[in-house]
């Protein structure tokens, strides 16, 4: 029957190669039941790693209705479930077991076959990135948390990547139990200079070669005071123009302000005051009977 060729899910591809050699030539012809599939189904890149009491999560497109008949190696029952979109067991696994998910899924009179490796954790690593700032001359030792989900112990190998591998080192292994810190030394080894970063990862690997990353970003720096993290390269073109932005705002706010009013006291004339009246009694004088004064 020839060699099978799977896509990185397991499933089998839908076309046939026939591969002919003539003295010096080669030819291949490929041969399809059907170029464009009626549905895409789609699993988790290279085989999956789940806790011992998880389903396999699964991606169905253009899938209305669909069976399944899948076996686990392990001996448990797999079912396809469309409404969750998962491949579930009928009972939990065994921690630090491997096994595969063999059988077919039919949606609308289309077959496709599957055959996907699956890892059980105790506990399952959760990336998660890290900055922070070294001495460029002196050793430093830096705390890398490391975020995990399930319960027990894992036991996983340490590996670290890229430029930082050249000044950084660590443990070779470590049981990860949930709240877990790595220890990372750095030594410069003359490497190191003033403000420069050095970037890489921490990985965690299985035995069986299942890895998670966690990136690393740090700034050798010899004062680690709030002036020297403003004026790192990345940050000291932003605070520029904040600064300038302040300037020019103070500068509208100035021009806008209306003219002082003149607040000198102005002299006023004391207000008039209420005129004084007298008490004079009125003069008598004798008159005639015809209203006329007599005189004196």
């Amino acid at each position: 029957h020839g060699i099978e060729i799977r896509d990185h899910d397991g499933v089998l591809v839908p076309w046939t190669a026939r591969v002919t050699i003539t003295n010096t030539t080669v030819e291949i012809n490929f041969r399809a039941d059907d170029c464009t599939p009626t549905f895409e189904l789609n699993l988790p890149d290279h085989g999956s790693t789940l806790l011992n009491d998880e389903s396999i999560p699964i991606v169905l497109t253009n899938a209305e209705t669909c069976t399944s008949n899948l076996t686990s190696t392990d001996g448990r029952g797999a079912l396809l479930n469309v409404e969750s979109a998962t491949i579930q067991f009928s009972s939990a696994g065994v921690a630090n077991s491997e096994f595969t998910v063999v059988g077919t899924v039919t949606c609308d009179g289309r077959t496709m076959h599957l055959q996907h490796p699956v890892q059980l954790m105790n506990r399952i690593p959760v990336s998660k990135g890290y900055t922070g700032i070294i001495s460029p001359s002196q050793e430093t030792v830096i705390n890398l948390e490391l975020p995990s989900r399930g319960s027990g112990q894992q036991r996983l190998e340490v590996h670290i990547d890229g430029p930082l591998s050249r000044v950084a080192s660590s443990s070779g292994d470590l049981v990860l139990d949930g709240n877990q810190t790595l220890e990372i030394t750095i030594t410069p080894n003359g490497l190191l200079s003033e403000n420069m970063l050095v970037k890489g990862s921490v990985e965690l690997e299985t035995e069986d070669g299942a890895t998670w990353a966690y990136p690393v970003e740090l700034r050798a720096s010899s004062a680690d005071t709030w002036w020297q993290e403003v004026m790192t390269p990345g940050r000291v073109i932003g605070v520029a123009f904040l600064i300038m932005g302040a300037y020019w705002a103070m500068a509208g706010i100035g021009q806008r302000r209306p003219k002082t009013q003149n607040t000198s006291v102005e002299e006023h004339p004391p207000a008039a005051s209420a005129p004084v009246v007298a008490n004079i009694e009125p003069t008598v004088h004798e008159v005639d009977p015809w209203g006329r004064p007599i005189d004196e």
